[in-house]
């Protein structure tokens, strides 16, 4: 069926105040609400010829196998900034949404969600284009949802300057998921996020390009939290921004068994507080391997246990990896420091990974800092890795008060 203005119902609800009875209120009113005429609930395919709007919730999908096909024209949801929905697929199997320009019409308000899955199985996002510009607003909200495809999409949330907590495309509790080939950008003002994935297990992102600018604190393009097995890989992630506070390119946040691989991850940021790459203490027996981090701040602060970064290219302003984790292995990446004050890759942990065959420089000129420092550290073996400075008045390897135990070999 084709879905136009013309061919939708408008319905009236009328509410009188009674008072025959004598109630407490004193000035009875005869209220109408009119729908706008354009929105709908579907039970049968939709092939959009006009656009939509709606002050809430655009389009219901109450059945399984709908087909919505927008043809390039627009849902606008959400006018009166209040909660509203795009699309909502909730508890209905393999719904597609293809083609579709979805809006959030008002930035006022939150809890805004351009397409969302819940409770379904399969089904497809593909080739939309859906911008955001709310607070707690949410371009694609996935909820114990599986085997959905999300693929080919442009995202864009934030308005540039005030958005607060506000999401590309966001996994709640759901698996075998597959993220590829979309193109999403966030700006705001504070808690932006690219992709997040929450308690969300064996998803794949692949060949996504995400762009972050930020305004201001806590932005993460990419952010894991209790997400296991899943697959970051061939993706371009980008950010910049004016901030002291914490920015981060890559978040884990107790997330395990993960692989981020071939990714190329970039931060042009003057002064930001965190690094590009952070495991907290809890995310471990991730595979990190065949990423370029280029930035001008830290490169990667790698804790938890059992964590395997090989084979990475990393070049930053500060500090490429700071090891604060157990176990593991840290190998074959080559690492570089450009700035003169701070040292190239620092030691802060007991039974650290097996630190082996890193290529460790520092270039420019230098004051007081060091390509390796272990900072009351422990049991270290790092072996045959190249510790190089060309900078002037450097020191290649720093071993500080309280680090015992340590082998060095053939480095």
């Amino acid at each position: 069926s084709t879905a136009t203005p013309q061919n939708r119902l408008n319905w009236i609800e009328i509410w009188a105040n009674d008072t025959s009875y004598n109630n407490a209120t004193s000035n009875p009113g005869l209220h109408f609400n009119v729908s706008d005429g354009l929105c709908t609930t579907l039970t049968v395919d939709m092939n959009l010829s006009a656009d939509l709007s709606s002050q809430q919730t655009c389009v219901n999908v109450k059945a399984h196998n709908i087909k919505i096909d927008c043809r390039g024209n627009r849902i606008t949801y959400g006018t009166a900034g209040v909660e509203g929905y795009g699309v909502n697929v909730t508890g209905y199997d393999n719904v597609t949404v293809k083609n579709c320009t979805i809006v959030e019409g008002n930035s006022t308000g939150n809890r805004k969600f351009g397409v969302y899955f819940s409770g379904s199985l399969g089904g497809s996002i593909d080739n939309n284009s859906i911008q955001t510009n709310g607070t707690n607003s949410y371009a694609v909200f996935i909820n114990g949802t599986n085997y959905t495809n999300i693929v080919n999409n442009t995202i864009s949330n934030g308005d540039g300057s005030t958005t607060d907590s506000g999401y590309g495309i966001y996994l709640r509790n759901s698996s075998f998921n597959n993220i590829t080939s979309n193109n999403v950008t966030t700006s705001g003002d504070d808690a932006n996020y690219g992709i997040y994935l929450f308690d969300s297990d064996n998803n794949t992102l692949v060949e996504n390009k995400i762009n972050s600018t930020v305004v201001g604190a806590n932005t993460y393009p990419v952010f894991f939290s209790s997400a296991k097995f899943n697959t970051l890989r061939n993706s371009r992630i980008w950010t910049a921004g004016d901030t002291n506070d914490r920015n981060y390119i890559i978040y884990l946040l107790s997330s395990d068994n993960n692989t981020i691989i071939d990714n190329n991850l970039t931060d042009i940021a003057s002064n930001n507080a965190g690094s590009e790459f952070q495991f907290d203490a809890n995310s471990d027996d991730n595979n990190v391997s065949f990423n370029t981090i280029t930035s001008n701040n830290d490169g990667m602060a790698l804790d938890g246990e059992r964590n395997f970064v090989t084979y990475n290219n990393i070049s930053v302003s500060e500090t490429t990896i700071a090891v604060e984790s157990s176990d593991g292995e840290v190998s074959y990446n080559n690492l570089k420091n450009t700035q003169s004050n701070r040292d190239t890759f620092t030691i802060n942990t007991n039974n650290p990974p097996h630190i082996y065959r890193n290529n460790i420089t520092k270039v420019g000129s230098s004051s007081d800092s060091y390509v390796m420092e272990l900072i009351s550290a422990d049991n270290n073996l790092i072996e045959e890795n190249r510790i190089h400075s060309n900078a002037s008045a450097s020191t290649a390897l720093w071993i500080g008060s309280g680090s015992e135990n340590n082998m060095f070999l053939n480095n």
